[in-house]
């Protein structure tokens, strides 16, 4: 994996600014990242971070001052592409350091002229902790996983890993013989592991992904200080650390605390962690996964795999459920039937399958919204999703609801759905406008009467014209004087003007209480009132004002969302759940699937069989044959 240089100077070294002494104090204690640097509206590298960055991104290498005698190489981006770069630089394999300004630079000058602003690391971005949608995979999971190692008499070995972007997390023990089949299954984006696991990997001749691997310190994987790790990374919902093996409690413990490293102190938004087993679902060697193309191709690519061609779905998030029960398909007979009650009884309605396809195909994907939200990077678009998300699942509850003997399945689904929190999502919608901004600092994404004190600030900032010509028309009224004007410039600010055959009249009472002098001319006498004052300072901070009252409307709702997660995240499990058996349901109906019986016996008979394909039959049988028994 390729990872951001490490020798560059120390802030110890002489003859350094107090900026780049900032900047190398805050790169020595994040090494092996690139460093993005924050100055006004870039992010800057320098020393060979920027050769790195300059030569991955194509973008120019240009240089800044001197350091012992030799100039500084330096290359930046600016911030509103940065997410473009971003995702260039972690797709090659490097892992990148957030380091933003703190403070205001008005503050910095008041210590002194050459005081640097206070900026920090607030994100450590890796591939396997990417929450952003232009980032990640819309319909596949992202999943970072550790690997611990235990010995005591003998060498056990557990996997836990989670889906940063969705919550998503697992545990399993597994022995060094099904360690491959598993990580194949999986497929993580980075894998943490110790250097002594490594070698006793390789020493037992295990293949693992070597793309992904991340060698972390071996004290990461300390079951003893696994309990304390797991207690913070799951504040809000409690998790019992003996529920799990010493090895699965080490696993477990090296992953949240490699998630909140990278989070910078944001508290996480990991769903409490399933404990799976191997013997849960069907083994399948790695050459067996690679020869069944399950997901991916030999070739490497998706189209042409059994996930490609039998994924109906309308949804990420069904089509990542889809994706996980292929690769890892059940053994249990019962939990098999139960799943095809649900896609026979959609099979044989297509009418009503197809109304519930195209509800769910206008669901936003709730999941990654709910995380960033809850991560503090969410924004008003976030809030959107999950309105129009929950409203939609309100009517597809209802649409399930008339369904007469449904299966259990369905009955399931649609009582999750039934929960989705009406008032909440009633509530986003009235307050996000139709197309908001993705980030809330750039306002203008609360929906005009959703809140006076903001419209009146609004009113301000964008009809000023408005709010002083109704000034004036009340000062004309209460003075008589039809000439008066408000007028406005750079010395004065706003002002009353009249002629000056009229200007003794404000002086006396009752105006001259009211009106100010200011300013008297050949043909013309200036005043200023209380009020005008006032309004010329809330013209002036009507911008700012009402910028934040919108974000102190979205924290409130961010905060009414975080609250209701655990219903959200169901309702979004009953929709990915429900979009699978449609999307199955409708591959039946439309080519003319049968649908098998199930059990525990070792028979496997076939009555009155057509094999029917859409595309022309494989020049392979035995591929064809395993494709076949595998759909």
């Amino acid at each position: 994996m390729d990872q951001a240089p490490s020798s560059v100077p120390t802030a110890a070294d002489a003859a350094i600014t107090p900026m780049m002494a900032q900047y190398l104090e805050i790169k020595a204690v994040n090494p092996g990242f690139l460093l993005f640097y924050r100055m006004g509206d870039f992010y800057e590298m320098f020393f060979e971070d920027a050769e790195v960055a300059s030569q991955a991104l194509g973008i120019v290498l240009t240089r800044r001052g001197k350091h012992q005698g030799a100039d500084i190489p330096m290359c930046g981006v600016p911030i509103h592409a940065a997410q473009d770069y971003l995702r260039r630089l972690i797709a090659l394999g490097h892992r990148v350091a957030i380091c933003e300004q703190l403070e205001d630079p008005a503050e910095a000058r008041k210590r002194g002229g050459k005081s640097p602003v206070r900026r920090d690391v607030v994100r450590l971005v890796t591939r396997g902790t990417l929450t952003e949608d232009d980032l990640l995979p819309a319909r596949s999971s992202n999943y970072l996983a550790a690997l611990a190692m235990v010995r005591h008499g003998e060498t056990d070995f557990a996997l836990a890993w989670a889906d940063v972007s969705t919550g998503e997390t697992a545990v399993i023990d597994v022995a060094a013989t099904a360690l491959g089949d598993e990580l194949a299954r999986i497929e993580p984006a980075e894998l943490l592991l110790g250097e002594a696991s490594r070698a006793a990997l390789a020493e037992m001749k295990v293949v693992l992904p070597e793309a992904a691997i991340v060698i972390a310190d071996g004290a990461l994987f300390d079951s003893e200080r696994a309990a304390g790790r797991i207690a913070t990374g799951f504040a809000g919902h409690p998790v019992d650390p003996t529920a799990f093996s010493r090895a699965g409690r080490a696993a477990l413990g090296a992953l949240c605390d490699y998630v909140r490293e990278s989070q910078k102190g944001v508290p996480l938004a990991l769903r409490p962690p399933a404990s799976e087993r191997v013997a849960a679902h069907m083994a399948i060697d790695l050459a067996t996964r690679a020869s069944l193309e399950l997901l991916v191709t030999q070739r490497g690519t998706e189209k042409g795999s059994l996930g490609a061609e039998i994924d109906l779905c309308v949804t990420p998030g069904g089509s990542r459920l889809l994706a996980r029960r292929l690769a890892a398909p059940l053994r249990e007979a019962g939990a098999i039937n139960a799943r095809l009650d649900a896609v026979e009884a959609l099979a044989e309605d297509t009418l009503l399958t197809r109304r519930l396809r195209g509800e769910l195909k206008a669901v936003p994907d709730i999941t990654r919204a709910l995380t960033r939200l809850m991560l503090g990077r969410g924004g008003p678009r976030d809030l959107k999703a999950i309105a129009a998300a929950v409203a939609g699942a309100s009517g597809i509850a209802d649409r399930l609801g008339a369904l007469s003997q449904a299966p259990a399945v369905l009955v399931a689904i649609g009582a999750r759905l039934a929960e989705a929190p009406a008032a909440l999502a009633a509530e986003l919608l009235a307050a996000i406008d139709d197309d908001p901004p993705l980030l809330a600092r750039d306002g203008g994404f609360v929906r005009h009467g959703y809140d006076a004190d903001l419209d009146a600030e609004r009113a301000l900032a964008s009809q000023t014209r408005e709010v002083v010509a109704a000034l004036q028309a009340r000062l004309i009224e209460e003075t008589d004087v039809r000439s008066l004007k408000i007028r406005h410039n750079g010395v004065l600010g706003y002002f009353v003007e009249v002629p000056a055959a009229h200007g003794a009249r404000l002086l006396e009472p009752p105006h001259a209480t009211s009106f100010i002098h200011r300013q008297t001319m050949a043909s013309a006498m200036r005043f200023t009132t209380k009020e005008l004052a006032e309004l010329e300072g809330r013209i002036a901070k009507a911008h700012d004002a009402a910028l934040g009252l919108e974000q102190a409307i979205f924290a409130r709702l961010a905060a009414a969302v975080a609250a209701d997660t655990e219903r959200l995240r169901s309702v979004a499990d009953a929709l990915a759940e429900l979009d699978v058996a449609a999307g199955l349901a409708e591959l039946a109906a439309s080519r003319g699937f049968c649908r098998p019986r199930v059990d525990d016996s070792l028979a496997f008979a076939i009555e009155g069989a057509a094999i029917r394909w859409s595309r022309p039959m494989c020049a392979r049988p035995a591929r064809c044959s395993s494709r076949t028994t595998a759909t």
